[in-house]
């Protein structure tokens, strides 16, 4: 606040340092001081009055206290900050020099003790299932896809050089599916194997017995087929329509057997030179079924790698 009330000046008063005085009052500036401090001190009390370099006729400007200020600071910064956490939802490496993600590592058994080809309800096997990953990859979680205690077991869990069961077999129903087992592996480079080694017993649940039955079933209607096939076949001359593959493409002819059938095809002059590969029946070929149902025994691990380009 100023120390003197702010008189009405006109232009004329700044010109008139002596009428100034007049109007501002001798008795705020004391009679014994000498007219030129009394010039400066009017000129400094003229400046207060006129600070900020404002002018008389400006209006003056509204003022904006400290803590407005601060709080309009931390609002927009606010805001930024709630911005850039929507955004990494949609890309959380946006300021990241590596890109890394959340996978899902997945192996099959493709090694079986017994030769088979796959796991059999009612059969007992051992598996072995290996795989590289394409990237570097830590497995965080273990989920293995049987649906019952006791039907299969896991002996072995490695990441490269490292074993991740320690002691003796685990069943593999307590790595079930969807939530699995969480489990700390070291980081896998692409240049080494995930490896899984058990056992498959032959219980059979009581859920998964129709579809043993029912494979058993086919089974036998396909065995029953193939002999009256089989004997409508000795008892008539009928020729068969075969499907030849070759070198060039595929060829149907009619024969009674697959040697006639070939005969035929090379006997052809627009067939001359092609190398006949096999030879198999058309509309009679059935698959003959396997009489067993089969398990695909899936093993996913969870866990975090590099982005794939």
């Amino acid at each position: 606040m100023n120390d003197f009330p702010l008189p009405e000046l006109d232009d004329s008063y700044f010109g008139d340092e002596r009428a100034l005085l007049r109007n501002m009052g001798r008795d705020h500036v004391g009679p014994e001081l000498p007219l030129p401090s009394v010039f400066a001190f009017a000129r400094a009390k003229l400046r207060r009055w006129l600070r900020d370099d404002r002018s008389v006729n400006e209006p003056a400007k509204p003022s904006v206290s400290q803590r407005e200020l601060m709080a309009a600071w931390h609002y927009q910064h606010a805001r930024k900050r709630y911005t850039g956490k929507r955004l990494m939802l949609l890309n959380p490496n946006e300021h990241s020099d590596v890109k890394v993600e959340k996978y899902i590592f997945s192996l099959n058994p493709t090694i079986f003790s017994n030769g088979a080809a796959s796991l059999v309800w009612g059969t007992a096997n051992g598996w072995t299932a290996f795989k590289n990953p394409q990237v570097p990859f830590r497995a965080e979680n273990i989920a293995i896809n049987v649906p019952v205690p006791g039907l299969a077991y896991v002996e072995n869990i490695q990441a490269a050089n490292v074993s991740a069961q320690i002691g003796s077999v685990a069943d593999a129903f307590s790595f079930g599916a969807p939530h699995g087992r969480d489990l700390s592996l070291p980081t896998l480079p692409p240049q080494n194997t995930m490896q899984v080694q058990g056992t498959w017993t032959p219980h059979v649940p009581p859920t998964r017995e129709p579809d043993l039955r029912r494979a058993e079933r086919e089974l036998q209607e396909w065995l029953e087929a193939e002999k009256e096939r089989k004997k409508e076949s000795e008892e008539s001359d009928a020729p068969i329509s075969y499907r030849l593959n070759t070198s060039e493409g595929t060829f149907t002819v009619l024969a009674k057997n697959a040697g006639e059938a070939l005969e035929i095809a090379r006997s052809k002059p627009e067939w001359s030179g092609i190398e006949f590969t096999s030879a198999l029946p058309g509309s009679a070929t059935r698959t003959r079924p396997s009489g067993r149902a089969h398990f695909v025994l899936a093993i996913d691990f969870t866990g975090w790698a590099t982005v794939i380009a």
